[in-house]
C-alpha cells in the first residue's frame, strides 16, 4: 500500500501572450510579453533529397534523420514605464548564447536558440521580431 498526501488532479495551463525563460533558472528569468503579434509562424523542415530517375515524372525522396523546427515571433513592447526594461530583457535573451524556453498562448513550447533579433520602431512602441530554432534539449537532464 502506497501513501500519498494528495489526490492527483488534471489541469490545463492557459497562457496569455509570449513567455521566455532560461530553463536552468525559470523562476528567476521568466518574462511575459502580453502583446505577441498573431502573425507567428511555425515551420518544420525535414532533411530530404529528391532523386530524379529517367522514365519517372516525379522525384523519389531519400530522408535523413535531421529536422529543423522554427517559430517566427513578433512582440509589441508598448511605450510606457517598462518599455526600456522590457527591450533590455529581450536583448539579453537574444545575446544569452544558450538554450531558452519559448511558450505562447497557442500551445507552442520550444527549447531552442533565439536568433535573428530585430527591433522596429512603431508609433505605439517597438516591435521585436525573432526566431526560435528548436534545439536537441532534454529537460530532464538539465
Amino acid at each position: 500500500m502506497s501513501y500519498t498526501d494528495s489526490d492527483e488532479a488534471e489541469s490545463t495551463l492557459t497562457l496569455t501572450g509570449v513567455w521566455l525563460h532560461d530553463p536552468l533558472d525559470a523562476e528567476g528569468t521568466v518574462q511575459q510579453y502580453l502583446y505577441g503579434r498573431s502573425n507567428r509562424t511555425s515551420t518544420v523542415k525535414v532533411d530530404r533529397h529528391g532523386l530524379v530517375y529517367a522514365g519517372r515524372t516525379f522525384p523519389v525522396f531519400d530522408y535523413g534523420e535531421h529536422q529543423d523546427d522554427q517559430v517566427s515571433v513578433q512582440v509589441l513592447v508598448p511605450h510606457g514605464e517598462t518599455w526600456a526594461a522590457e527591450l533590455a530583457e529581450l536583448l539579453e535573451f537574444a545575446e544569452a548564447r544558450r538554450t531558452l524556453c519559448y511558450r505562447d498562448n497557442r500551445g507552442r513550447r520550444v527549447f531552442g536558440s533565439l536568433g535573428n533579433y530585430t527591433e522596429d520602431d512603431e508609433d505605439m512602441g517597438t516591435t521585436v521580431s525573432f526566431e526560435m530554432n528548436r534545439a536537441d534539449y532534454d529537460e530532464a537532464v538539465a
